[in-house]
């Protein structure tokens, strides 16, 4: 299961990270990906979710992370989303729609101060 640990390195995630996402401890994630515990299905089609790929991709049976003519998008966008940038969408997600809608807002002021502060200069 070498494939788990490509794709968990390649967006810089720790075992423990990929762990907290999938909701199982940092030890089983070790074991999944030097194949010492096999995945359950749900696992394995979250894993799949996750990265965007194929779930044969991440039991190792292709090379190819995708199937022709599918579209894995969302995974794209998150390959550049800093740590910070995951955690601070994260927090935002756990908001009432109430206080989202006050971030948004607050996001708004912090923007247009900017642009004042760039025109003074």
């Amino acid at each position: 299961m070498n494939n788990i640990k490509v794709l968990r390195q390649e967006r810089g995630w720790t075992q423990a990270e990929l762990g907290q996402r999938l909701k199982v401890k940092d030890s089983a994630i070790s074991k999944y990906e030097n194949g010492s515990l096999q995945l359950s299905g749900d696992l394995l089609v979250q894993l799949a979710d996750i990265f965007g790929v194929s779930t044969d991709y991440i039991l190792g049976r292709t090379k190819y992370r995708t199937y022709e003519g599918t579209s894995f998008e969302v995974p794209k966008i998150i390959d550049l989303l800093s740590r910070g940038d995951m955690e601070m969408i994260s927090n935002w997600a756990e908001l009432s729609p109430e206080n989202q809608a006050r971030i948004a807002d607050y996001a708004k002021i912090l923007q247009k101060a900017e642009a004042a502060d760039k025109n003074k200069k």
